[in-house]
């Protein structure tokens, strides 16, 4: 839950900075982690729908694929 905490806290108080997707997607692993797949999902989507032409969209892509297969 702290994490969850950590994360949240940091993407709300930097949205523009330039890591803000490893924060989402930090915050995905620990969703998962925490077994809460859709709210895992829901940010591995908006990785990939905000930053489509990075490496962090195609982790996020391949990890949605995999949460698909559940």
């Amino acid at each position: 839950d702290k994490a969850v905490e950590t994360y949240s806290s940091l993407i709300e108080q930097f949205p523009h900075e330039p890591l803000v997707a490893q924060a989402h997607l930090n915050l995905a692993r620990t969703y998962l982690s925490m077994k809460r797949d859709q709210d895992a999902a829901r940010l591995y989507q908006k990785v990939v729908e905000t930053y489509p032409t990075t490496a962090w969209a195609q982790y996020a892509q391949a990890q949605l694929r995999k949460l698909m297969r559940k």
